[in-house]
């Protein structure tokens, strides 16, 4: 990624491709030029300010820039399947929106490893698209509405992928379980309640 003068805010070039969920990016232009590309093409891309930052300076990028993209598309991920089990009521949760359910799951076909109703009873705090949760949590979350419960299945490259969760890390810190890696993940989420990302004018 570069501005108009050259100057380059952005490069994933020599180091691990960027995974991300088409259509939850801030940028929204990007999403536009991204969306239809095949796996082995190559795009260059232009975002004006109206679809970029706008009129707001976004780290090195200064208020309204012109984005300018190479992407080059690795691979395609395979999908998130979503059930909806029950319908909700109200507005649909929204990328970075704070919400709070409840939650079970484990590897398919294989035991279960989380359930948040047997601590205390009360349902969990996250942020949708929060960078240390699976980023196959975003299509599984985004449009629940208060009262909904769905059933997802999450790929391994959008769930913990090839490291899979140890039971503990490399300092020795225990995670509280253990998923192997490449596991396919099955969540039932029910939610509970949305608190929409709060935006500026």
């Amino acid at each position: 990624g570069t501005l108009k003068d050259g100057t380059e805010f952005e490069s994933t070039k020599d180091k691990q491709p960027e995974l991300f969920y088409l259509g939850q990016n801030l940028i929204k232009g990007w999403d536009m030029g991204v969306e239809g590309m095949h796996e082995g093409g190559t795009r260059e891309i232009t975002v004006p300010p109206s679809l970029g930052f706008g009129a707001k300076a976004a780290g090195p990028i200064p208020a309204n820039s012109t984005l300018y993209f190479r992407v080059a598309l690795r691979h395609i991920e395979p999908k998130v399947e979503v059930t909806v089990l029950k319908k909700g009521e109200g507005p649909g949760a929204k990328c970075n929106d704070v919400v709070e359910l409840y939650l079970k799951g484990g590897m398919k076909d294989g035991a279960e490893v989380f359930n948040s109703r047997l601590d205390d009873n009360e349902p969990v705090h996250m942020m949708i698209g929060d960078r240390h949760l699976p980023i196959g949590f975003i299509p599984s979350l985004v449009g629940m509405q208060e009262g909904e419960t769905r059933k997802v299945v999450i790929p391994p490259s959008l769930a913990y992928g090839a490291k899979g969760v140890p039971p503990e890390d490399e300092k020795g810190v225990k995670a509280g379980s253990k998923i192997p890696p490449n596991s396919t993940m099955v969540f039932t989420f029910e939610m509970v309640k949305v608190h929409p990302v709060k935006t500026s004018n």
